[in-house]
């Protein structure tokens, strides 16, 4: 836009006068689209890497409402810039890096409500992880996709999906993915009721994670999967098996490990803890851990938080009065 057109119409916009002439002409007919790089370095996939990085903070503080639209422009953005020359090792790495941006895009849609852009933008991401032939990427988004399946009630599918994801698993010869596998592994045969396969699943997760710290990993899987998320998918296992004290304890271990850093995950473990102490008999006790969630959950732009609230609703109808205040806010959260 011209520089006279534009003071004209910002002196309209904040006068109601035309005190630097007639702004009849000044509203943009047409905004020029952010230039793209010819060609693309190392640099340009590190800083993709760090805008990936930002949205998951982001998410983990705010939700994933906050992050969709942010997350969907920079994926959009991000393909054109696929176009642009680069080294053969530079092409593989941003199109691994985009990948890992669809993977975040899903990821937001999930936790948002949206399983169908969550599956789609999961299957653009796999293509492009083949592409780069980067199977670090390609297990965590089957992953992914295997949470989204099992948040909505298809632990089989999930199954079918950690296998899938076992491959690449392998392939990147890294405890870290096999910790992650493992651990969703037992929380899709604790949906299912099989108690022998929870147990194998969840101390081959805990012996794969002990082996971490003698390897390498990517930056950002370390930052993604953590003892405190390990911790806390033993602790739901546990649960969804009707063991609480085990679950108790490791719901305890994980937000003792996570401490404040992520408002999204505390809310999830506040209301799976809070809800095996009521299930437990210690009413008082997970009714004050239950309020402790919901204080989370209220400002989170997040559709899982408050679908996870549901053990937490049923176990505090089943105490009865004394939790009557829980239920009530309960019913207020996931209404919101």
């Amino acid at each position: 836009m011209q520089r006279r057109k534009f003071l004209s119409h910002a002196g309209q916009t904040i006068l109601s006068a035309a005190v630097f002439g007639d702004p009849g002409l000044a509203s943009p007919q047409h905004i020029d689209t952010t230039p793209l790089p010819h060609r693309v370095g190392m640099s340009d996939v590190h800083q993709l890497d760090d805008a990936v990085r930002r949205l998951f903070v982001l998410e983990r503080t705010h939700g994933g409402g906050v992050v969709l639209h942010l997350a969907e422009g920079l994926a959009n953005w991000s393909h054109q810039v696929l176009r642009a020359q680069g080294t053969e090792a530079v092409q593989h790495a941003l199109r691994s890096a985009v990948a890992r941006l669809h993977g975040k895009v899903a990821w937001a849609a999930y936790d948002f409500g949206l399983p169908d852009k969550a599956r789609h933008h999961l299957l653009v991401g796999l293509q492009l992880a083949r592409e780069a032939g980067d199977p670090y990427v390609q297990a965590y988004l089957l992953n992914t996709s295997a949470r989204v399946e099992m948040h909505n009630g298809t632990p089989d599918t999930a199954l079918q999906l950690l296998q899938l994801g076992y491959t690449p698993a392998l392939a990147a010869r890294s405890s870290l993915l096999i910790a992650l596998m493992e651990c969703k592994i037992a929380g899709a045969y604790a949906k299912l009721g099989a108690r022998d396969p929870v147990v194998r699943a969840l101390a081959t997760a805990r012996e794969s994670f002990d082996r971490v710290p003698h390897e390498e990993s990517p930056s950002w899987l370390e930052f993604f999967f953590t003892r405190a998320s390990l911790a806390g998918a033993e602790g739901v296992a546990w649960a969804s098996l009707g063991e609480e004290e085990r679950a108790i304890n490791a719901l305890t271990e994980a937000l003792r490990k996570r401490g404040d850093e992520s408002p999204l995950a505390q809310s999830f473990e506040l209301a799976e803890l809070g809800a095996a102490h009521l299930r437990n008999g210690d009413t008082n006790e997970g009714v004050r851990i239950g309020m402790k969630s919901l204080d989370l959950v209220g400002p989170l732009r997040s559709q899982r938080a408050r679908d996870r609230l549901k053990p937490l609703h049923a176990a505090a109808l089943r105490s009865g009065r004394q939790a009557a205040d829980l239920t009530h806010r309960i019913a207020l959260a996931r209404r919101t």
